[in-house]
């Protein structure tokens, strides 16, 4: 390989080696507040879209059973969705104990999310948690179980 060549290749690898921190910098940036809106959608107060009053009575402009129905079909759709987006989000930037965690929030009984699950979507939910331990244990090592608080 001549000089030159060599010259040119080290310069492209300088320049891809100072722009990694840029770019992983930016990705945790971008993907904390993609997981803080995911977060805020389900722990939205009393239930994001949720039209009931806690008698169940229907409550303001959502009056009527059409309309409670379709918002219902939307917030199992949506709440489903969100909860495997976020799951994904922080599997994939390999904050694993936060991806376990989601798993919490959907079992919690304070937001209820679990209720709005199929038994197919819980189903495809758990796999994709089962995955974040199995991958914890794989990159960091240890007990996949020892999942670390995170508020």
């Amino acid at each position: 390989m001549s000089l030159m060549k060599m010259k040119c290749n080290t310069g492209a690898h300088n320049t891809t080696d100072s722009r990694l921190p840029r770019w992983k910098n930016s990705l945790r940036l971008q993907s904390e507040n993609v997981v803080n809106s995911l977060e805020a959608v389900l722990k939205f107060p009393s239930g994001w879209l949720d039209c009931t009053t806690s008698d169940g009575e229907s409550q303001g402009l959502y009056d009527g059973d059409v309309r409670a129905k379709e918002l219902d079909y939307l917030r199992r759709t949506c709440i489903v969705e969100a909860s495997l987006l976020l799951h994904n989000v922080l599997h994939r930037t390999q904050q694993f104990d936060r991806a376990a965690l989601v798993a919490d929030l959907v079992a919690s009984e304070e937001f209820g999310l679990y209720t709005l699950f199929s038994k197919d979507d819980m189903s495809e939910f758990l796999l994709a948690v089962r995955s974040s331990f199995i991958e914890k244990m794989e990159v960091c090592g240890g007990d996949p179980w020892a999942v670390n608080k995170v508020e």
